[in-house]
Parts: C-alpha cells; sequence; structure tokens
C-alpha cells in the first residue's frame, strides 16, 4: 500500500480532494488539525486539516470494451464450417456475455457508492443513522473519517469514539453566567418569526422563580404595538420592571435606570438578519458596552439554506451565544450540529413549546448525541 498526504480547509474538502486524485478506494489512515504555513514560522496563521490517504497502486485499466471483455477471458467460437456445434458454442458465449455485463454493471454501481467502501461496518452504520437524522453528508463524513482514524490507530470503539467527536462539535452550553448583585446585561436578537419574545419572556421567568434574582426588561422593538402589549403582559404577570426604549441612544439610560436589578434582559425587533437599519441599530446597541452577552435565537424548523443564510448575516456579531427554538417542530436533532458548525459558536438553550413557566432548558448535549447515533 503507498501513502499520501493531502491538507484542506476542512475534511469535507479533503475527502473531495482524496477521491478525486486517488479514487474511491483510498482509506483514512490518519487525520489531525494542524496550522497552515503563512508569516513567521506559521504563527497567527489559521487551522487546516491534514489527512493521510492509504491506497493500492493499479496497472492501467483498458478503456475499450474488447479489452474489457478479454479481462472476464470471453471464449471466441470457431466459425469455420459454420456447424451446429458452433451454434451452440455461440450461444454460451452469449450467455457468459450477459453474465459479465452483469457483473460490470455490479462494479460500475458500488463504485457510485463510494462511503461504502471508505469505512469498516460499525462506523458505516453510524455514518447512516447521523444521515438519518438529518446530519448533512458533509458533517457526517467529517466525523466519520476522524472515527475510522482513530479506531484503526488506537483501536477504539467506534461508537464511544463518534459520540466524544459529536460532543466537541457541539461545544460546551453556555447558560446565562449571574451573580447575585453583580448586574448582568443580556441581549436577545434573532430573525422574524423565530419565538425571540417568548424565548425572553421564559428566561425571565426562570432567572424569577428559579434563580431567584430580580429582574429588569428592556423593549427595543417599538415598531410593533401587539409586541409590546405581549411582553408589558408578560412581565405585569412576572411582576418584572418593563422600559420601552425608542432609538438605541437611550439603551445607555435605560440600563442607567435599572442599576438595581441582578439581570437586564434585552428584546430587540424580530426582522430579516440582512436588513440595514437593523444591523446599524444592534451594532449601536452593542458599541454603548453595557451588554455583557448577546443569545442569537434560531428556529430548528427553518430550512438549512435559510440557516446558513441567517448566520452569516449575524458575523457582524463577532461573539454570542445561541438559542434554538422550535425544537418541537422537528423530529430530528441534525440541525444543531449544522448550526454549531456554521456559526463556530457555542450553543446555550432549546425552547421546546410555547409553555412559558416549563418549555426552555440547557442544551443537553449529551441527550442529542446519544439519539443522532440511534441509541
Amino acid at each position: 500500500m503507498k501513502f499520501k498526504k493531502f491538507r484542506a480547509d476542512n475534511m469535507a474538502q479533503a475527502m473531495e480532494i482524496i477521491k478525486d486524485e486517488i479514487g474511491p478506494d483510498a482509506v483514512i489512515m490518519s487525520s489531525k488539525q494542524v496550522n497552515k504555513k503563512k508569516g513567521i514560522l506559521g504563527l497567527f496563521s489559521k487551522k487546516e486539516f491534514e489527512v493521510v490517504a492509504g491506497y493500492e497502486e493499479h496497472k492501467p485499466v483498458k478503456t475499450n470494451f474488447q479489452s474489457m471483455l478479454s479481462q472476464e477471458r470471453l471464449p471466441t467460437a470457431d466459425y469455420a464450417g459454420a456447424t451446429a456445434t458452433n451454434d451452440t458454442e455461440l450461444a454460451g458465449s452469449l450467455d457468459e456475455l450477459k453474465g459479465m455485463i452483469a457483473r460490470l454493471s455490479e462494479r460500475v454501481d458500488h463504485a457510485e457508492s463510494p462511503v461504502e467502501k471508505r469505512y469498516s461496518r460499525n462506523v458505516m452504520a453510524i455514518y447512516r443513522n447521523l444521515v438519518k437524522n438529518d446530519i448533512g453528508a458533509g458533517i457526517a463524513e467529517e466525523i466519520c473519517a476522524q472515527t475510522e482514524a482513530v479506531v484503526v490507530n488506537r483501536k477504539a470503539n467506534a461508537g464511544d469514539v463518534a459520540a466524544n467527536l459529536l460532543k466537541d462539535m457541539l461545544g460546551k452550553p453556555q447558560p446565562i453566567e449571574h451573580t447575585k448583585y453583580k448586574q448582568r446585561v443580556i441581549m436577545l436578537v434573532g430573525p422574524t418569526g423565530v419565538g425571540k419574545t417568548t424565548t425572553l419572556v421564559k428566561l425571565a421567568y426562570m432567572l424569577v422563580y428559579q434563580e431567584k434574582l430580580n429582574v429588569g426588561v428592556i423593549n427595543t422593538d417599538s415598531f410593533r404595538v401587539a409586541a409590546q402589549e405581549h411582553l408589558k403582559a408578560y412581565c405585569e404577570i412576572l411582576q418584572t420592571d418593563l422600559l420601552t426604549v425608542y432609538k438605541p441612544d437611550e439603551i445607555s439610560d435605560a440600563i442607567k435606570a435599572f442599576q438595581d436589578k441582578d439581570v437586564i434582559l434585552i428584546d430587540t425587533a424580530g426582522k430579516v438578519s440582512d436588513d440595514l437599519g437593523y444591523r446599524k441599530d444592534i451594532e449601536k446597541i452593542v458599541g454603548s458596552g453595557k451588554i455583557d452577552d448577546i443569545y442569537v435565537t434560531l428556529s430548528a424548523s427553518t430550512s438549512t439554506r435559510v440557516l446558513e443564510k441567517t448566520i452569516e448575516n449575524y458575523k457582524f456579531l463577532q461573539k454570542y451565544n445561541v438559542i434554538v427554538t422550535k425544537i418541537d417542530e422537528t423530529a430530528y436533532r441534525g440541525v444543531f450540529f449544522y448550526i454549531a458548525k456554521m456559526s463556530g459558536m457555542p450553543l446555550s438553550y432549546v425552547s421546546i413549546g410555547q409553555n412559558v413557566p416549563d418549555d426552555i432548558k440547557v442544551v443537553d448535549t449529551a441527550e442529542i448525541v446519544k439519539t443522532v447515533l440511534g441509541k
């Protein structure tokens, strides 16, 4: 067996390069993240994947149809004399030709499914479970390639390896960090229709009744009367003070007015994330220097295409945590890995339904991993 080293920005890209240069029979021997060799001694460089692939060197395959027939050792009929015996031989040759064509078809079908040949049986079972749970093929292959390499090199259990790699991808949950009498200012942002205001109310309930904290709510969504009334009604039930600001410049004064609060929750307008005016308003609030944590709310029922665009549009926020809403509207958990992979930001909470007191909890990465692995 021969070996060849490849480098790429991610595992999915590495797999494509290996498949193009070596073919579907290549075997991943090892993979690791390394620094790109840029700058002085590689300092401050980005990470990339270094993958070692093994392969068997084959002789060039004849491409014309007659050559393929000769590899199958197709008997030729002797037509001299055109006897009945030769007719029988010809019939036998035709039957063998049909069989040979069927075998060639099987080879083509197998070659069109390179994933089946790339992984061992146990890892292949993991791959199928991941795809079944709506984890994209690219992420599934990245996890399985790393799993295969560890299994081969360390003789480890494939399920345990995959579970740990998946947990690493989700990262450590980042719920609200709060300390009594040390104020924490938290802002929620998110596109239209993801349940951001309802999620804020659920957080407020949790902080007031479970954590016994003094909470204040600031509303910056002054354009929708219904949203203001909705938030006002809940704050009255929670006996929580509510302030509404009408422009970003007023946020500092509102926070100052709540100086006696342990936690301040800021609700923002639900607008499309590529709205330039909306983005400038959010940047002004963040630029006030008063915000400790930002939570971006994303819906689990959103298509991956829309999620990708939304996450891309929130790149102007250099640091934030993620709340995944409406997980009761989808039967699969692959969306968590897609969000974690695309955003590179930690997950914090999941919102399950419309029941305000109970339907929010800290992300349980172990439970999610167990589900996508079919356990």
